[in-house]
């Protein structure tokens, strides 16, 4: 913790106490913006990380279900991840309530705030093979 300039804030006058002020309202609003700009930062890694376990598990699955067509197309893949889209859904954690992803039905979903860690699905190191 920063030690505070007590005998400059005892001394100084009301307007330099004001300037004070103002200074470590905005380092603070900064400090803030660039947490929080961490934690989506690190949110968006969470779900990286969790969309490339649960391919890790389906991926076989999904090899096959695009193995008679040559080149999947967007639309094959957006319905798909659709059909998808609950499964996929609980395995992203819900940190940052305002976030959304866009699963392919061209709506985008506000994840759930309220899923638990078990809804997510798996998160330890067990699956990451």
């Amino acid at each position: 913790m920063r030690e505070i300039p007590l005998d400059f804030l005892l001394t100084c006058s009301t307007n330099s106490l004001s300037e004070y002020q103002l200074r470590r309202l905005n380092e603070a609003a900064n400090l803030k913006s660039r947490a929080l700009e961490m934690i989506e930062d690190a949110v968006d890694r969470e779900v990286e990380a969790r969309l490339a376990c649960w391919l890790r598990m389906h991926k076989d699955d999904l090899v096959k279900a695009f193995s008679s067509i040559e080149a999947p197309n967007e639309a094959m893949i957006r319905h798909w991840l659709a059909k998808h889209e609950e499964e996929i859904l609980r395995m992203i954690p819900a940190v940052h309530p305002q976030k959304s992803i866009d699963l392919g039905n061209g709506e985008p979903r506000q994840l759930a705030a309220n899923a638990s860690a078990v809804d997510r699905g798996p998160s330890d190191t067990n699956h990451l093979g």
